[in-house]
């Protein structure tokens, strides 16, 4: 079953955040106090939306989330993704969280959404399954810690 995830509800989710940082190699350390802060004011403020896949024990399996604005330029709203996570052991699962992901930005009247993926986790399947959707590359990211 696909949640949408309340901010009393973040803590549930935590262990697959850290699961995601340490597998998609994400700069900084996680501090899940810090993650569940502003996630809670993002959710509280309507400026975020998170979904979360349960297993057969009602535990979390997957996840995907994002944050939604007005595009600057263009005033257009858009949902980018921010995350999105499923536990290896659980796989099958990711392609519907995506799904319901699209389904709830476009509800939410986004006109365009933003996906992007880690070069440490599938980099090569998620450019095609994002191709085969309908989606197109734009743009690259890169990292570096100012300390």
């Amino acid at each position: 079953m696909i949640a949408q995830i309340t901010p009393d509800r973040l803590e549930e989710i935590v262990p697959l955040c850290q699961e995601f940082h340490v597998a998609a190699a994400i700069p900084g350390e996680f501090h899940s106090d810090a993650w569940v802060a502003r996630w809670s004011e993002f959710l509280e403020e309507g400026f975020g939306v998170i979904l979360c896949q349960q297993g057969e024990e009602g535990q979390p399996v997957g996840m995907i989330g994002g944050l939604i604005a007005p595009d600057p330029c263009d005033g257009v709203l858009v949902m980018q993704e921010a995350f999105w996570y499923v536990d290896p052991g659980a796989r099958g699962v990711g392609l519907k969280l995506l799904d319901a992901f699209m389904s709830v930005s476009k509800a939410l009247g986004a006109g365009r959404i933003l996906v992007a993926h880690t070069h440490k986790l599938k980099p090569r399947a998620l450019n095609r399954i994002y191709r085969r959707m309908g989606f197109k590359p734009f743009e690259t990211m890169y990292a570096k810690e100012l300390v």
